[in-house]
């Protein structure tokens, strides 16, 4: 559940506002003005430092949106991560409102912490990369596949350049999308291409704008598709001569 709400974050954000949601800002007063100018509530986590830990909620009119966002130097966030999937996802009433027995709850408890083992809180813009905003950004954080998360990490973005002191923000780019979406990296040559991008259509939940998305990510792996070669070719190396 708590995946599908995250890939809704963006395939609903994207079919409203035909862009991606931004992922990262230089300061606590730029996301905060961003948040209230889309009508986005900022609130505090229960039981996390309310300094380098904030909820964000629009629920009830579209787009709608839910993301934990965290200080750039905030270390902790693997925890609050834990704590906001206990906290939204583990309700003690049914969709009724009903009680659910002890029993079910239980059950319910152990459901989710053996999903949780399959992914990681991640940071949507990798924190090597902010290092220039180590101390004043902010970055959205979600839970992703572990397996796309480390395949992704290590193949496109430990490559990755950092971002400069007087970037004020960056969103959520196309590429970006294949760690949510569940896909280790981009396909490692063309001929697997036509191939590697069918998978990614099935993976998308069907929305209005899904065709505009997918395009999206074709045209961006196709435009970088140079740089994401001489990554392949440098991962490859890599592991014949560690």
């Amino acid at each position: 559940m708590f995946l599908v709400t995250a890939r809704r974050n963006v395939s609903d954000w994207f079919e409203m506002k035909q862009e991606l949601p931004p992922a990262m800002f230089h300061s606590r007063a730029a996301l905060e003005s961003w948040a209230q100018g889309n009508g986005i509530n900022v609130q505090p986590f229960p039981n996390a430092s309310s300094d380098k830990t904030v909820l964000l909620r629009k629920l009830g009119s579209q787009p709608e949106y839910e993301a934990l966002w965290v200080r750039v130097d905030f270390r902790e966030y693997r925890n609050v991560m834990k704590k906001y999937l206990r906290r939204f996802y583990l309700s003690k009433k049914d969709h009724r409102g009903k009680q659910l027995s002890k029993d079910r709850q239980v059950s319910n408890e152990a459901v989710l912490e053996a999903a949780a083992k399959h992914f990681d809180a991640d940071h949507v813009i990798a924190r090597h990369r902010l290092g220039n905003h180590r101390i004043n950004g902010w970055v959205m954080l979600l839970p992703v596949p572990k397996g796309s998360n480390r395949g992704f990490g290590s193949r496109v973005e430990k490559w990755a350049s950092r971002v400069a002191k007087d970037v004020p923000t960056i969103a959520i780019t196309p590429l970006l999308l294949l760690k949510l979406y569940g896909v280790t990296s981009p396909p490692k040559d063309k001929l697997n291409f036509d191939k590697f991008m069918e998978m990614l259509a099935m993976t998308i939940e069907p929305f209005s704008g899904k065709e505009d998305l997918v395009e999206a990510v074709r045209s961006e792996i196709l435009a970088q598709w140079p740089e994401l070669q001489q990554i392949e070719n440098c991962s490859a190396a890599l592991r014949r001569n560690p």
